[in-house]
């Protein structure tokens, strides 16, 4: 959820823990933009080096330009940074 409460996403924590997917569809139970089922393409790899996490509301490659990142760590992409400014950070819940 971003931290001004405008954009946000429920999803099983098994969707996203576990195991890498790269550009795979993820389900999301409900979000701000839909309060039916979504399957946006989502992002983890896995890597020594960097491990990368991309979780959004619209599909991976349209997420930095559309502003649906809702979390994203170890990806190297100035456009992504600006939800953090612009939403006032972003909250993380896991239940």
């Amino acid at each position: 959820m971003t931290g001004d409460k405008r954009k946000w996403m429920i999803m099983d924590k098994e969707e996203i823990w576990g195991g890498e997917f790269i550009e795979e569809t993820r389900s999301v139970k409900r979000s701000s933009l839909s309060d039916r089922t979504i399957r946006p393409i989502m992002r983890r790899v896995n890597s020594d080096s960097l491990p990368t996490i991309v979780l959004g509301l619209n599909d991976f490659d349209k997420v930095a330009t559309e502003d649906g990142i809702l979390y994203a760590e170890g990806w190297d992409d100035p456009d992504s940074v600006k939800i953090l400014t612009e939403y006032l950070g972003n909250d993380v819940y896991v239940r």
